[in-house]
């Protein structure tokens, strides 16, 4: 939230919006309603950061300004859906997991370059499916993260929905 310089948004700029905040998040289960942050800029999006102890929704100015209370009612549900399923843990998870993939192979490829004048001296076969199970873990390990995010993502745009009653809102955003 600091590096897009957000500001927390008080309930007297923005009554409206606290309001259907916290009504999503009693219909979702929060124990807690997220914080609300506003980010100037021009650019539409918003985003939910936190677990659901302590979350928060930052929106932007653009999608502030663009949106009507209909669409804009669809994009918080969808972010309390992300808090409520604690999206952020589980894509934390995967990120670290997909980087633990990536410093495993390439550290499987550096040894394998530092043994290659031993293998080949002394006769040595080695496994061609070892060698491509190091080349390609990390670009599997990275589109499972992106297929787990797209998931994710869906599931929150149903979840969304559920909350809200209101498919054609949340399409219309």
């Amino acid at each position: 939230l600091r590096m897009y310089r957000a500001r927390k948004l008080q309930p007297f700029e923005s009554w409206r919006i606290h309001e259907v905040t916290r009504e999503l998040s009693v219909k979702a289960g929060l124990e807690l309603v997220p914080d609300l942050y506003y980010i100037p800029s021009r650019v539409m999006n918003a985003f939910s950061v936190g677990s659901p102890s302590r979350a928060a929704i930052a929106l932007t100015d653009g999608i502030l300004r663009s949106l009507n209370w209909r669409d804009l009612t669809g994009v918080l549900a969808h972010e309390v859906s992300h808090i409520a399923h604690n999206d952020l843990k589980i894509m934390g998870l995967a990120d670290t997991l997909s980087r633990f993939t990536h410093l495993l192979s390439h550290a499987g490829i550096f040894m394998l370059v530092l043994y290659l004048p031993f293998i080949i001296l002394t006769g040595r076969t080695f496994s061609l499916t070892a060698i491509l199970i190091l080349t390609f873990a990390p670009t599997l390990s990275l589109f499972l993260q992106l297929a787990l995010s797209r998931t994710r993502e869906y599931d929150a745009d149903l979840n969304a929905v559920k909350l809200t009653g209101d498919p054609a809102g949340l399409a219309s955003a």
